[in-house]
């Protein structure tokens, strides 16, 4: 992408996409000598690998929870 094309107007001349939070950060992907390319924020999907395990202390951040949700008699379906 040329230095002098904002990212908002780039995506609408290449793809006719309207970003519609223009002012947000992009994701940068550098590339050798300088080449960069630029996502907004908005079109990005972050996505949970199938492989990734919970780490302990996140199990044990759960498990603390449930036991708070037992002792209290609620039920949390936010995790």
């Amino acid at each position: 992408m040329r230095s002098d094309v904002k990212v908002q107007q780039y995506f609408y001349i290449k793809h006719r996409i309207r970003l519609l939070y223009p002012q947000l950060k992009c994701i940068v992907e550098y590339h050798n000598k300088g080449h960069c390319k630029y996502y907004p924020l908005e079109l990005l999907a972050i996505e949970e690998s199938a492989e990734s395990e919970p780490t302990e202390k996140a199990a044990a951040e759960t498990d603390y929870l449930d036991y708070l949700n037992f002792r209290s008699g609620w039920q949390s379906t936010l995790y």
